[in-house]
């Protein structure tokens, strides 16, 4: 009986040591790592693996564009508005033909219409060079060139 007894006081004082024994080194392992792990911060050349991770990984701007229902082109640019071509500017109402006294009725820029004589200025800088049964033409009056602008009557 004594010896029994021995033998399970043995065996029943053996898992307390082997867990203290597993406890104490599963410290030790991670009392080393740590080390090591803090050792090669200050040493290390290479990317750590996070940073190298995110440059294999680059988002594709276009394909998440197009995901989202859009695309990688930008938006058109609104273009300035143009000036008006000159011609825009006239409106011809009606012609008289006398020769070199013929006169046109032109409306320019939207106001009311004014007679203007063969050869005169209808507005500054534009003067009346030809007059037609069908139509007037007008021209810069700096030079004797051909005309520049040619207005036709409005269809009845």
């Amino acid at each position: 009986m004594i010896m029994r007894r021995m033998s399970s006081d043995i065996t029943t004082n053996r898992w307390p040591r082997l867990w203290v024994a597993l406890l104490w080194g599963a410290t030790g392992f991670c009392a080393v790592a740590w080390f090591l792990q803090w050792r090669s911060l200050g040493q290390s050349s290479t990317l750590a693996p996070a940073a190298a991770l995110e440059l294999a990984i680059a988002p594709d701007a276009g394909a998440i564009a197009k995901a989202l229902g859009g695309s990688l082109a930008p938006p058109p640019v609104a273009k300035a508005p143009e000036a008006p071509p000159q011609a825009a500017r006239f409106q011809l109402k009606g012609v008289v033909m006398a020769g070199v006294n013929s006169v046109a009725l032109l409306a320019v820029d939207g106001q009311a219409a004014k007679p203007v004589v063969l050869g005169n200025e209808a507005v500054s800088g534009w003067i009346l060079k030809s007059v037609n049964p069908k139509g007037a033409s007008l021209g810069p009056s700096d030079s004797a060139g051909a005309a520049a602008v040619n207005l036709e009557l409005p269809p009845r």
